[in-house]
């Protein structure tokens, strides 16, 4: 039966739903107002056919995450394959070898999230190693500007708990949980305002450049609104706390908004540093359009994990958009740019999908797909 999952597949529809903007709309709706999505039941053949076919990562993240029975399988040998995986052991050397901030593979961002992706977690004394430095956030700390960058992805590796980064993820979610009440999407300096840039800095009053109010530079200088970086915190913290829960889901229901998605994003004036630098759209928490379908399994994977997200249409009609890659035999094969893996990109512009099946054939797809899924599923359920 497994064997034949992964041969002579179609589709269920020869003509998938389209990733339009009509189609992702931002509209919190009621579940009554939603079609009606099927249950991804959880066929024990899926879980053979991704512990049978799959490279150590998936067979990693299966037995850890997706399987019923835990006990099923034997956690040692497969976290011994994970973390002696040729994928695993190079974006483990990445990590700590470059810059907190940057595109390219030796940048803590994109080596620790792709770690995280690989199913590696804290109490690993190799990823601890590497990692465990990175916690360093707190005022003076080595990497305190750098806080924003980092702490999401070490956040969603467990170490959430320490207790710098505890304090950090706090405040910030404090200071958007203020913005969030207050319902305010006037986020850019009005003609007035920009008179407060320096005048000896000619190209900023010439150029139409839309600059975000000064009250919004601050916390430690970074933007005082959401983020994709925050978005990505927001969904991986531990949520038992129901104070913490209750500010996260009003945060993200602010960054639904119409109001926010639409924003053309803009400029901050950093006042220390005497200059300007952009902050758009891509950097703000603003869900993928339709020409950006790389973005969508990343991005709906972080709103699942948030129940006012998982109620968007946006959300909704997401899942409702990939079910339509189910094959006859209850597998998923998304169309190759869904899951890319390029070197020397940022994780957040949808480039570090992959999950390590080599080569990237139309079978590692299908494998990756399918595990991709069945989570969101459970995600959905949960």
């Amino acid at each position: 039966m497994v064997a034949t999952l992964i041969r002579n597949l179609k589709y269920q529809s020869d003509e998938p739903i389209p990733f339009s903007t009509e189609l992702y709309g931002y509209d919190i709706v009621n579940s009554a107002d939603v079609v009606n999505i099927r249950e991804c039941q959880m066929n024990p053949d899926i879980i053979s056919l991704l512990m049978d076919h799959g490279g150590p990562i998936l067979r990693w993240r299966t037995a850890t995450e997706l399987a019923p029975d835990a006990s099923r399988f034997d956690p040692d040998p497969l976290q011994q394959e994970l973390l002696a995986c040729p994928e695993v052991r190079y974006w483990l050397s990445m990590l700590g070898s470059g810059p907190v901030h940057h595109s390219k593979d030796a940048s803590a961002e994109n080596a620790l999230a792709k770690c995280c992706e690989y199913g590696l977690s804290a109490g690993m004394a190799e990823l601890d190693e590497r990692a465990l430095p990175f916690c360093a956030v707190s005022r003076g700390d080595a990497y305190h500007q750098e806080a924003l960058i980092i702490v999401p992805f070490l956040v969603r590796a467990g170490y959430a708990a320490e207790p710098r980064l505890a304090a950090w993820m706090r405040q910030r979610i404090d200071l958007l949980y203020e913005l969030a009440g207050q319902g305010n999407y006037d986020l850019y300096m009005d003609a007035a305002e920009r008179k407060q840039l320096p005048a000896s800095q000619q190209m900023l009053h010439r150029q139409p450049k839309l600059f975000y109010k000064l009250r919004f530079n601050h916390h430690w200088g970074y933007l005082g609104l959401p983020t994709c970086y925050d978005l990505y915190a927001l969904a991986y913290l531990p949520k038992e706390d129901a104070s913490t829960r209750q500010k996260i889901e009003a945060i993200v229901a602010y960054l639904l908004h119409p109001d926010f998605q639409d924003t053309p994003g803009g400029y901050i004036w950093n006042p220390q540093l005497h200059r300007p630098y952009a902050a758009g759209r891509v950097f703000l928490a603003c869900l993928p359009t339709e020409d950006q379908p790389e973005k969508l399994v990343l991005f709906m994977e972080m709103l699942a994990h948030v129940e006012v997200a998982k109620a968007s249409a946006w959300f909704r009609n997401g899942l409702a958009h990939l079910e339509t890659f189910k094959t006859e035999r209850g597998t998923y094969c998304f169309p190759p740019h869904y899951l890319s893996e390029k070197h020397s990109y940022y994780l957040y512009a949808g480039m570090h999908m992959g999950l390590g099946e080599h080569p990237r054939s139309s079978q590692a797809l299908e494998l990756e797909s399918t595990f991709r899924m069945v989570q969101l599923h459970q995600l959905l359920n949960a």
